[in-house]
C-alpha cells in the first residue's frame, strides 16, 4: 500500500490568484482589440501571420523576465521571421490581366 503526500508551496493561494487576475486581463484585452479588429474588418490573412510572433516574443521575454542568454540563432530566427512577415505584409504581387478579361 502507497502514502500519498500532498505539498502546498508557499504562497500557492496568492500567485494562483494573481495569475488568475492576469488571465482576467488579458482576455478582457483580447475581448476589446477583438472587436476593434472586427471594427477595422481585418482578415484572418492579414492577421494569421502574426501568429509566427509568438517565438519572438517568448525569446525576448525569456530573456527580459527570465534573465535567460539570448544566443546567436535566436536573434537569427527573430530576424528570419521579421523579413518573412515583412515581404508577406508589404509586398504584394502585381494583378495579372489575363486577354479578353476587364481590370
Amino acid at each position: 500500500m502507497g502514502v500519498a503526500v500532498k505539498i502546498l508551496r508557499p504562497r500557492v493561494r496568492e500567485n494562483f490568484a494573481r495569475d488568475l487576475e492576469a488571465l482576467a486581463f488579458f482576455a478582457r484585452t483580447a475581448e476589446r482589440f477583438s472587436a476593434e479588429a472586427r471594427r477595422l474588418r481585418l482578415t484572418a490573412a492579414t492577421i494569421a501571420p502574426m501568429s509566427l510572433l509568438v517565438p519572438v516574443f517568448g525569446f525576448a521575454s525569456s530573456a527580459l523576465i527570465l534573465h535567460e542568454s539570448l544566443e546567436l540563432w535566436k536573434i537569427g530566427a527573430t530576424l528570419l521571421i521579421m523579413a518573412g512577415l515583412a515581404v508577406n505584409l508589404l509586398w504584394r504581387p502585381r494583378k495579372t490581366v489575363i486577354r479578353g478579361e476587364a481590370c
